[in-house]
């Protein structure tokens, strides 16, 4: 019968930790230091992606405008409409 072994391996590159510098161990699976900073490199790409798209935008109505546009939905169309712009 073969006997378990306590060798931990990255989860991701199968390094052994004398191979890297650190090994991060988490629930049940291993993480070296290399694939950290691949990681840490794949996301900060992707976020300067994202944060580079412009956002869209949004068109508000001025006070004035709110306050016909209420008084025509609440008070029909005898709201006076000079005020209206």
């Amino acid at each position: 019968m073969a006997r378990p072994t306590n060798l931990t391996l990255c989860s991701f590159c199968g390094k052994v930790p004398r191979r890297s510098q650190k090994v991060i161990a988490g629930p049940g699976v291993y993480i070296c230091d290399n694939c950290v900073i691949l990681c840490k490199q794949v996301l900060d790409k992707e976020l300067a992606a994202q944060t580079r798209k412009p956002s869209p935008r949004v068109s508000i109505a001025k006070p004035a405008e709110l306050r016909c546009q209420l008084d025509l939905a609440c008070v029909g169309p005898r709201a006076r409409q000079e005020d209206c712009p």
